[in-house]
């Protein structure tokens, strides 16, 4: 058996395979959890977080030499995972596991494509722990729909639907650090209002569904659908450091829609969220651009052909993800290249980085062994 742990690029692929559970308008649903666990496999040290909803499950492992993702079902009164490996670029299974859900552990049982035979492991689950940084999470869902009906009898009908899934991470064991995490999370996210974050998630969908009624309600000669969901995931928590991506996509009428991945990520020793100019010393950023634009032709060879005649070097920016070989920046549709381009990243490893490390970066954790 062997693992396959090549990090892919395409984590919009994998946010797709994150389902939404069917929810009837303007309700909150009960998310079940997310939960991280920790152990060997294969002799290899892994972190595998965990997101269950309803009947849906989701994964990322982590390894040190990159990630894994996997979805599945859980099955036997929720009481057992199956979950396959996922190839993000073709959709096609790789490997698959089965797991026993117990009170502190995963007992697993992995088999790979080739194999005849099941492995058995056991992940000890991570509990909340201020000094370490690992967290827990409290899950919130919501959907709403409206219908909107033409008073030209020809014209129909049409709608205007939200889903979102937020994760909001949690450090009950220090109030005071967790006061803060909370705030900054929901400044970044745009749920800053006063109240609960029930009360600041209805508001956000309120909001796009009255827009979709005052665009249509003037029209006379057609009607536009509009729909928004929203997904968080935990792709780090270690080493004192959260990174969670936000997989946005949304229609509003034209001849597509759009999508986005945005990606966050915090000092769990402050509390803050880390932007570019608390880990980079951007006064070296012509450098650094000129190592990303190489590593971007190296592992990107064909989106490379597509980016903006204009951009001459790409530069560092504001969306990027961590993992423990490597810092990813990910780029958006339109971003450097045309909308048939994609989505895009380049990773930069550790040992790329380190030269441009400011003194005080808190990704230092990942280049010195203290």
């Amino acid at each position: 058996m062997r693992l396959n742990f090549n990090l892919r690029h395409n984590l919009l692929f994998f946010s797709t395979l994150l389902i939404f559970l069917a929810i009837s308008s303007g309700v909150f649903a009960q998310i079940n959890y997310t939960k991280l666990y920790e152990g060997k496999i294969e002799n290899m040290y892994v972190t595998f977080i965990l997101t269950v909803r309803d009947t849906q499950a989701s994964a990322i492992v982590h390894h040190e030499t990159g990630e894994i993702y996997m979805v599945g079902n859980v099955v036997k009164n929720r009481k057992e995972l199956k979950m396959e490996v996922m190839d993000l670029e073709t959709g096609a299974t790789k490997e698959s596991m089965t797991a026993e859900i117990l009170p502190e552990e995963l007992r697993i049982l992995w088999q790979a494509v080739d194999a005849k035979y099941l492995v058995p492991y056991v992940l000890k689950e991570r509990k909340a722990d201020a000094q370490k940084g690992h967290l827990v999470f409290e899950s919130i869902e919501y959907a709403d729909e409206r219908i909107f009906r033409a008073s030209k009898k020809e014209l129909g009908t049409c709608s205007g639907s939200t889903k979102f899934q937020c994760l909001l991470p949690r450090l009950p064991s220090n109030p005071t650090l967790d006061k803060i995490l909370q705030s900054n999370w929901r400044k970044v996210n745009g749920l800053a209002q006063a109240g609960s974050m029930q009360a600041a998630i209805k508001k956000y969908s309120d909001d796009f569904l009255k827009e979709f009624i005052e665009v249509n309600t003037p029209s006379e000669d057609f009607l536009a659908n509009y729909s928004q969901e929203a997904d968080h995931t935990v792709l780090y928590n270690d080493k004192n450091i959260l990174t969670m991506g936000v997989f946005v996509s949304s229609y509003t009428g034209g001849a597509h829609g759009n999508y986005s991945s945005v990606f966050y990520n915090w000092d769990l020793k402050t509390g803050q969220e880390l932007l570019l100019e608390h880990v980079i010393d951007t006064l070296k950023n012509s450098a650094l651009s000129k190592i990303i634009t190489q590593n971007y032709k190296i592992q990107n060879p064909d989106l490379a052909e597509m980016v903006f005649e204009d951009i001459k070097e790409i530069g560092p920016n504001e969306n990027f993800f961590v993992t423990n070989e490597a810092l990813f920046f990910f780029y958006n549709t339109y971003e450097i290249a045309p909308y048939a381009a994609g989505p895009s990243s380049v990773k930069i490893s550790w040992k790329e980085l380190k030269p441009f490390l400011h003194p005080n970066s808190p990704f230092l954790r990942f280049v010195s062994p203290n």
